[in-house]
């Protein structure tokens, strides 16, 4: 496995971890059966802190192997300018 993507599979996990930590037991958002006034979408909350959990890690996983490959490419045209 490349160092690329097990820094983006250890960021996407890491925003899980805080995604569940947040909306499930310091906010209690998860159980909330009700829609929230400022919602989009009209659904209730619970079903929103789900689709934000499965949502979001893939969303960190690809900017972070993105932001890897420009690091990497102007790094690489770097040192081949020295």
């Amino acid at each position: 496995m490349s160092l690329k993507r097990i820094i983006s599979i250890i960021g996407a996990i890491l925003v899980f971890v805080l995604l569940v930590k947040g909306l499930y037991y310091d906010t209690d958002l998860g159980y909330i059966l009700e829609p929230s006034p400022i919602s989009v979408t009209g659904c209730p909350l619970f079903v929103e802190a789900f689709i934000s959990i499965l949502f979001w890690p893939f969303i960190v996983y690809s900017v972070i192997e993105d932001l890897y490959d420009k690091v990497a490419n102007r790094l690489s045209k770097k040192i081949k300018a020295k």
